[in-house]
């Protein structure tokens, strides 16, 4: 409850919520249930120099929306 918490108050501020550590798909499920505009953490990838990352981004199924 305190991380639905901490994002339902970010979004009543007008902030985006960004999660930083995720790494495995049940934290990465719940922080879409509650909402969260944003993650990153080994889970979804492990760094990636720049050549690697715009490959990545083109195949990646973990990214939700392309911009």
């Amino acid at each position: 409850m305190v991380v639905k918490s901490a994002i339902d108050f970010a979004h009543g501020q007008g902030l985006k919520v960004i999660a930083v550590g995720v790494e495995d798909q049940e934290t990465l499920d719940q922080l879409v249930a509650f909402d969260c505009d944003e993650a990153q953490g080994y889970f979804i990838s492990r760094p990636v120099s720049a050549e690697e990352l715009t490959p990545w981004l083109d195949e990646s199924p973990l990214i939700l929306e392309k911009k």
